[in-house]
């Protein structure tokens, strides 16, 4: 059974309305058909297209599906500066992580406009999944056990419902339940030590919780009605900016430390 606890508690008070963050209206017209004027080199030669934070907000669904048609995968864009300040966090507290991403002599930060749907508004933003030296904790709902991830999550959900405290491993059980998450965005959302949640998900491995691969043919457990890469609002922390953040990063944190970050609206802004 789950006995232990990792430490303090954390308020999720809106995860009840998993929808909440809404449908935000479209890039009006003009400021969509300057985007497209600037990836059409990017799809005609060896040429790396920018797109804003402000610009990637306002894109919607149908209008990343409508570049994505025109330009495909091939296409490279750099990664919005947002995302650009979670890897340069990285780099800092996992040197060796960040070199698996991105080192080498080719310029960092590029992808494929294939990743443009996980940097619109609510999603997670480029997850760490494809580590080659160093080991991925990439975690979704397949990752949760039927005996004793299940009861986790429904108890946590249950917390949740009463509008109650989660602890840090309840809250990152409902993370992955809600949609694919690494370890090291979450440390990064919730300014929480490296050290401390990897001593957490290693935890919930060893007690039967998550599994740290699934089976190729692996039941998914039911999940909210919602946009799967989404992330809620109240989930967001003044910590996405990375600098909060950046005071809790000391490796080595006591295990019985408080985990008392309140959840809360960053400008109103939804980001991964």
């Amino acid at each position: 059974m789950l006995r232990r606890r990792l430490g303090g508690v954390l308020t999720l008070p809106n995860l009840v309305g998993i929808g909440a963050h809404g449908i935000l209206p479209p890039m009006n017209s003009d400021t969509f058909s300057l985007l497209i004027g600037r990836l059409d080199p990017a799809n005609l030669a060896v040429h790396i297209a920018e797109i804003s934070d402000d610009e990637m907000r306002e894109l919607s669904a149908e209008q990343a599906q409508e570049l994505l048609a025109r330009f495909g995968s091939n296409t490279l864009i750099r990664l919005p500066q947002r995302e650009q300040q979670f890897f340069e966090w990285l780099r800092q507290h996992d040197a060796p992580v960040w070199d698996d991403l991105w080192g080498g002599d080719q310029e960092p930060y590029i992808v494929s406009l294939g990743y443009l749907n996980d940097l619109l508004p609510g999603r997670r933003g480029f997850l760490i999944c494809d580590l080659a030296e160093q080991q991925n904790f990439i975690f979704s709902s397949h990752n949760i056990t039927h005996d004793e991830g299940k009861l986790m999550v429904d108890a946590a959900l249950d917390v949740v419902a009463a509008n109650g405290r989660l602890t840090m491993d309840q809250a990152f059980m409902v993370e992955v339940w809600r949609g694919p998450i690494d370890l090291w965005r979450f440390a990064y959302m919730y300014g929480v030590s490296l050290a401390e949640a990897k001593r957490m998900v290693l935890w919930l491995i060893s007690e039967g919780a998550l599994l740290l691969t699934v089976p190729e043919e692996s039941d998914e457990l039911p999940t909210p009605e919602m946009d799967m890469m989404g992330n809620s609002t109240a989930y967001h922390t003044a910590d996405q900016t990375g600098h909060d953040a950046e005071r809790e990063m000391e490796q080595g944190d006591d295990d019985d430390d408080d985990f008392d970050n309140e959840a809360a609206d960053e400008e109103g802004e939804q980001q991964p």
